[in-house]
């Protein structure tokens, strides 16, 4: 059900006793569900706090030649948030509910670290996420083996 331009919304004509679970949603994002119940002739107030989503940003480099990797598959850890990077590295991550979370940069012929980023409300955490040749692979490469 939608709200109006403040937030605001109604729910008539409901049977006496009616339980009704209702629950917050920003695009992918829910929230906790609450259940006021239906009382004749009464009004149930329900507060129900929304985020907004915070993004990252930021570049995969070649650790042995300092140049962007464009064409790398990106991950959140334990989720199923996935980018690929562009032009120059270059990639973002968006709409995520704030918290805390691991970028993982999967290269083949490189080793794929994790960084640990921190997602705050409406902002954009901006990395660097460096690949560097993975020496079981036997050679120097310049490109991903995806």
């Amino acid at each position: 059900m939608p709200s109006d331009s403040t937030g605001r919304f109604r729910l008539c004509d409901l049977p006496s006793g009616a339980d009704v679970t209702l629950a917050p949603s920003y695009g992918p994002h829910p929230g906790e569900a609450a259940t006021p119940r239906a009382e004749p002739g009464t009004a149930a107030r329900l507060i129900v706090p929304v985020t907004v989503p915070g993004s990252v940003a930021g570049r995969v480099v070649n650790g042995s030649t300092g140049r962007g990797f464009a064409g790398v598959p990106l991950v959140l850890v334990g989720d199923d948030v996935r980018v690929v990077s562009g032009d120059g590295g270059r990639f973002v991550m968006e709409e995520l509910p704030p918290g805390s979370y691991q970028v993982r940069g999967d290269c083949g012929g490189f080793e794929s670290p994790a960084r640990r980023v921190v997602v705050s409300e409406a902002r954009r955490v901006r990395i660097l996420l460096v690949l560097e040749p993975d020496p079981r692979a036997g050679r120097t490469p310049r490109r991903c083996d995806n």
